[in-house]
């Protein structure tokens, strides 16, 4: 089987971080025996989160950029950001990289709409809150 190569933008959700590899790595085991082409753009929470609380969106969307680039240059085909407050600009970010990216609140959404559910928690950070989940959900 010729996997994908995955990137992820890891820290700005550490401990999801840890278990997005963990899961990932568990999945492609049982399903290949072997392990994924992945690698980790680790980029800071505190960042993420001072940018968003300051609603610096250009300058959020700047930094996940150049995360996002630095997994293009590793040689990822597809990326994924590990933790929900950045997706605040996940289309703003998407529509500056060469590789699609993985949206959680989207596939989130798909999932909810296919097993016909209608009502649906989401917890974050304040950013997230005010922010994203106003357009998303």
């Amino acid at each position: 089987m010729n996997l994908k190569k995955l990137g992820l933008i890891g820290g700005t959700g550490p401990e999801s971080t840890v278990i997005y590899y963990q899961k990932i790595c568990q999945q492609v085991y049982q399903d290949t025996g072997g392990l994924p082409p992945l690698n980790i753009e680790s980029l800071s929470v505190y960042q993420v989160l001072k940018l968003s609380e300051r609603h610096e969106f250009d300058k959020l969307t700047n930094y996940l950029v150049r995360g996002i680039k630095n997994l293009e240059n590793a040689g990822a085909q597809f990326a994924a950001l590990t933790g929900i407050t950045p997706h605040t600009v996940f289309d703003q970010v998407q529509a500056r990289v060469n590789i699609p990216l993985v949206s959680i609140p989207h596939t989130l959404r798909k999932y909810a709409t296919k097993q016909d559910l209608k009502r649906l928690a989401l917890l974050g950070t304040a950013p997230t809150m005010s922010t994203f989940c106003s357009r998303c959900f």
